[in-house]
């Protein structure tokens, strides 16, 4: 009586199944390719590169010199106003590189080089804004990201402080404010 081994077909399926999983990877690796990240406005070989003296340029610029966004406005459709640089509340004469970018793609970005914005907002979603300033020799980097994916409310987030902890320092700032008023 003859013997039927299964064993043959068993690695011959494992061999087909690793190449047709092995292409659809690649494919899908293909179609999706990696965004750069643009946090510093350069390259990331030569951020990678002078991260060192990024870091810290980036200290001794805070030491010195504050971003003000206060005349910076938002609506659902629209960034529009100006940032500046201020050291001891007095404005500074700065240069500034702009990029208006979606986290997902370049293909929406759009470069402001003299701190005066007038952008329209033409999709809903995450929306981040990279600030490169030069004051002097001095190199200063800031990271706005704007939602507006709620209807009638655009938020500006702080991308380096979790959403739980901006709830909990607002919480903590209105209980403080209920104790004074007590």
């Amino acid at each position: 009586m003859f013997k039927f081994n299964f064993w043959p077909y068993l690695v011959i399926s494992m061999i087909v199944g690793s190449i047709i999983a092995s292409s659809w990877t690649i494919k899908i690796a293909v179609t999706n390719p990696v965004q750069q990240s643009n946090l510093f406005l350069e390259n990331y070989h030569i951020t990678d590169k002078n991260i060192n003296e990024i870091i810290a340029d980036q200290l001794i610029f805070n030491s010195k010199y504050k971003l003000d966004i206060s005349n910076l406005h938002f609506s659902e459709t629209k960034i529009y106003g100006n940032i500046s640089i201020t050291e001891n509340e007095q404005v500074v004469e700065t240069e500034f590189q702009t990029l208006i970018t979606r986290p997902e793609t370049t293909k929406l970005d759009t470069q402001i080089e003299n701190g005066t914005f007038d952008f329209k907002i033409t999709k809903s979603g995450r929306w981040l804004i990279y600030i490169k300033a030069d004051v002097q020799n001095l190199t200063g980097y800031y990271y706005l990201e704007l939602d507006n994916r709620e209807l009638g409310d655009i938020q500006v987030l702080n991308p380096f402080i979790s959403h739980k902890k901006i709830e909990k320092i607002a919480l903590e700032k209105a209980e403080r404010i209920r104790q004074l008023l007590e």
